[in-house]
């Protein structure tokens, strides 16, 4: 887009810029959501709607419709008596536009490569407010060379050419070497191309916005304002970039407000434990440094395999044997014997001589929920090599909490995702102090040391259960991604040089796109508290809103992408995929009306559940395509199932299955 704005600048003398959502920006979805902070500030019953009216009549009165500032507040006391108020009113919204109003950063490149080439450059506005009042924003924000017409100072509009006309007149100008640039696309399009000039219809950021239908609330319609004008001022950001941005940051953001007024005016250390804290620390460290406090944070590196497993050996050794298998629903068809031994620095091979005694065919035998028993009674046999590993971990364990300085406090306070408080517990075992935790969210904790020493943001204890569910019942995979850092796991803790230190898992495949999206999130973050005041007081519900939306959306863009990722579900570590893939001839097969069940049970093991996607269909046009050839294919009962439908089961099973058991019935 910059290219072909610039090879129109090149071949015109003079240049004119549409002011509002071309030069400046608000950092809020809609100008009129504005009079809502208005309606709040001074608590005037449908104060917005008020202001909404004034200007529509204002305009009414005019003869060609235009109206200006003055004109829309002495239509106001028809509605508000008292003109004190109706003063302050007015001061206010001048206010709110200067503090909301922020400069394009492409439309700026534009403009300075404008002056550079000596073009002749004009701003022009169909605007109510003052022109002083514009002016001086445009200076303030890092426009300075430039001649500023408004279509309040004469009433001649844009839309109906004579502003164009009389800006032509003034000036001199010859049309066919003139170029205006604006979002609307009649005034500023529509009309210069009827008048013999050039022009770019430069599309409203509103109207590229992945994230559709209006914001419920204030808090949300500045939240999207900041990711529209962040995401969408030139061209498209990458996917990764958009998803930081639009899903992961107001999520960030939320929790981490939450969790910053409840803890930086504590004077202990703030723990924050790897991966899931990572990323929150960082938050946390510009809330520390944006809001002008000091509160101590370290990163502390941890995982259920060096915390959890080592301590269980104390207390659980049948609850320990079943998580050393680590097979879980999502990972079935992934968890083999060898996988197991590895992920604990055993060897294997010495137990092949006794696996014909368990009925194990061999250590890359596959192990599945149904056929477990067998492996956990080798497990229970091989279970003292197991504690002799677990017993170094405890002992390092323990030098490394003391390296870090958990043991010079009587509370510790630490930081993690959620959701059982198993390494909290793990802990307070280890240490004998008081570990508080706060997460993101928390169930009904089987430990009671972890039940009354913790809170959670999104959900304690499970309550609200319409979030525990919408979370962590059907999602809770999804939110964890957003909870990784862009390292590997903690595979295990070691000594070197007198010194404790993590190994982490080299293998981790996407760290480059978590990195990506939370780059991006963390210069949202920024821009959120840039508007801090109007932004304390989120609601889970906003914060959550769009990514909850993304993921129960299921659109091919994102299912594309995930299907790229794995992670890890059990202390094995081993790898599930997000979106499960099949090829085209597997997925033929299993849309077979009566073999639908087993599609969607598998489905339901991807971590982004009920999601499959299609081997060789790597953009959305190949997809279609496929889609197309489904169907023409005959299913095994001599029906078709077409293709709208099929593209219904594909994005959502769910609705797919009463779809099929439809034509089941027929």
């Amino acid at each position: 887009m910059e290219d072909k704005i610039l090879k129109l600048v090149d071949k015109c003398d003079v240049v004119s810029f549409d002011v509002f959502d071309t030069l400046l920006f608000r950092n809020i979805y809609k100008p009129t959501d504005l009079f809502k902070i208005l309606e709040k500030e001074f608590n005037i019953e449908n104060l917005e709607n008020i202001r909404k009216e004034s200007e529509i009549k204002s305009r009414v009165s005019e003869n060609n419709g235009e109206t200006n500032y003055d004109l829309i507040y002495k239509e106001m006391e028809n509605k508000i008596s008292d003109k004190t108020i109706i003063e302050k009113i007015k001061n206010r919204e001048l206010e709110l536009e200067e503090e909301f109003l922020v400069i394009n950063p492409f439309m700026k490149k534009i403009y300075d490569y404008c002056i550079k080439k000596n073009k002749k450059v004009f701003f022009i506005s169909d605007m109510y407010l003052p022109h002083n009042f514009i002016k001086k924003i445009l200076e303030n924000v890092g426009y300075s060379s430039f001649k500023l017409y408004v279509s309040c100072d004469n009433m001649k509009t844009k839309g109906s050419g004579d502003l164009f006309k009389y800006v032509q007149k003034e000036n001199n100008l010859n049309y066919s070497k003139w170029l205006h640039i604006g979002d609307n696309k009649h005034s500023d399009y529509d009309i210069p191309i009827s008048l013999g000039m050039k022009a770019f219809n430069y599309i409203n950021i509103r109207e590229k916005s992945k994230i559709k239908g209006e914001p419920e609330t204030i808090e949300e319609s500045i939240l999207r304002g900041i990711q529209n004008n962040y995401l969408y001022n030139s061209d498209t950001k990458s996917y990764w970039e958009q998803f930081g941005v639009l899903y992961a940051s107001p999520i960030y953001y939320g929790f981490t407000n939450w969790l910053y007024n409840l803890t930086h005016e504590s004077k202990n250390i703030l723990y924050f434990l790897a991966r899931d804290g990572y990323i929150i620390q960082k938050t946390y460290d510009i809330f520390n440094k944006m809001l002008g406090t000091s509160k101590e944070t370290k990163y502390l590196y941890s995982s259920r395999a060096s915390y959890f497993i080592p301590m269980l050996t104390e207390d659980n050794q049948d609850y320990l044997i079943t998580l050393i298998l680590g097979v879980t629903s999502e990972n079935e068809g992934y968890v083999t014997l060898r996988k197991i031994f590895n992920s604990y620095g055993l060897d294997g091979t010495k137990y092949e001589k006794y696996l014909p005694l368990f009925g194990i065919e061999s250590l890359d035998e596959i192990v599945y929920i149904k056929n477990s028993k067998k492996f956990i009674n080798l497990i229970k046999y091989a279970y003292s090599d197991f504690e002799k590993v677990f017993e170094k971990k405890k002992k390092i364990l323990k030098e490394y909490l003391a390296q870090e300085k958990l043991f010079d406090n009587d509370t510790i306070e630490i930081v993690d995702v959620g959701w059982g408080g198993s390494t909290q517990h793990a802990m307070y075992q280890a240490t004998n102090k008081k570990i508080f935790g706060y997460y993101f969210g928390t169930i009904s904790s089987p430990y009671k040391d972890v039940r009354i020493n913790s809170l959670g943001y999104c959900f304690d204890q499970g309550e609200p259960d319409s979030i525990y569910k919408g979370v962590f019942t059907l999602n809770v995979m999804m939110y964890e991604f957003l909870f990784t850092a862009p390292h590997g796991t903690t595979l295990k803790l070691v000594e070197k040089d007198n010194k404790i230190i993590p190994i982490l898992d080299s293998k981790e495949e996407y760290t480059d796109k978590v990195k990506i999206f939370q780059d991006a999130s963390l210069e949202m973050i920024r821009k959120y508290l840039m508007n801090y005041k109007y932004l304390k007081c989120l609601t889970v519900k906003t914060v959550i809103k769009s990514y909850a939306e993304m993921i129960d959306n299921r659109d091919y863009e994102d299912l594309f992408e995930f299907s790229k990722i794995y992670n890890s579900v059990s202390v094995n570590n081993i790898k599930t995929p997000y979106v499960r893939t099949y090829t085209k001839s597997d997925l033929m097969e299993k849309f077979s009306l009566f073999n639908y069940k087993e599609l969607i049970e598998e489905s339901k093991k991807s971590l982004w559940r009920y999601t499959y996607m299609i081997k060789g269909c790597d953009t959305k046009e190949k997809y279609d395509e496929f889609m197309k050839e489904f169907e023409l294919n005959k299913v095994s009962t001599n029906r078709v199932l077409s293709r709208e439908n099929a593209i219904k089961f594909i994005k959502n099973p769910q609705k797919g299955i009463n779809i099929l058991k439809r034509l089941l019935e027929k």
